[in-house]
């Protein structure tokens, strides 16, 4: 069954706030600030240089800014550096620090790096394929309602890849990615109930019900 594998990549839009006349004002505070070593203006700098914001776009500036912030521990700069270093934007492609900032960001909790690691994991690569920690991660980016982790949950219940063979499962990780809003996920939830009995049928929805409850109340 397909898994979702392409890394997402978020476009963060920089608002300038009321205290600055304009754009350039903003800029200038953020570079000063940047340059004081604050990983939260270094971040925002990057992400200025990313989409073009107030500066000429430059990828390469984009994720120096990032490293500088990134190594102070900023985790929205880890996870984009390890977009830049996955895709060698801005910098030379390279999985393993694509592997190391993605870890290093899904330890601190991070729910779109702990899809990506669970992803890198699942399809190996940068790291040897291993379906059971593709799981450990899906498992914690689901547990904060992250879609896409709920989903590939599912497929990986369903074709019993890192654990055994489950369809009650797949039918619990389907119905709760459908009602996350993910796209396919109803498709993939009745391909999965049609392997179930009535009887298993009626508890895979009340413990779908459940989990969705649970996750979507932060429990």
């Amino acid at each position: 069954m397909n898994r979702v594998i392409q890394l997402l990549i978020l476009a963060l839009l920089l608002c300038a706030g009321s205290v600055f006349s304009d754009n350039s004002d903003f800029l200038k505070f953020t570079q000063q600030r940047a340059n004081l070593g604050i990983a939260e203006d270094q971040y925002n700098l990057g992400t200025m240089y990313a989409n073009g914001e107030g500066v000429h776009k430059s990828y390469a500036e984009a994720a120096s800014w990032y490293e500088k912030a990134a190594s102070q521990g900023y985790v929205q700069a880890q996870y984009h550096l390890a977009i830049a270093y996955f895709d060698g934007r801005g910098v030379v492609q390279d999985l393993s620090k694509a592997f190391e900032w993605s870890l290093a960001a899904a330890e601190q909790g991070y729910s779109a790096a702990q899809f990506n690691l669970g992803s890198l994991y699942d399809n190996g690569v940068g790291v040897p394929q291993d379906y059971a920690k593709a799981i450990t991660w899906y498992q914690k980016a689901a547990d904060q309602g992250y879609a896409a982790a709920q989903f590939n949950l599912g497929t990986l219940c369903y074709d019993g890849l890192g654990v055994d063979q489950d369809y009650l499962d797949a039918y619990v990780w389907f119905s709760v990615a459908a009602n996350s809003g993910f796209n396919g996920a109803e498709d993939y939830r009745l391909l999965a109930a049609e392997n179930l009995n009535h009887e298993a049928l009626e508890i895979g929805q009340q413990r779908a019900s459940d989990l969705f409850s649970r996750i979507s109340s932060g429990q």
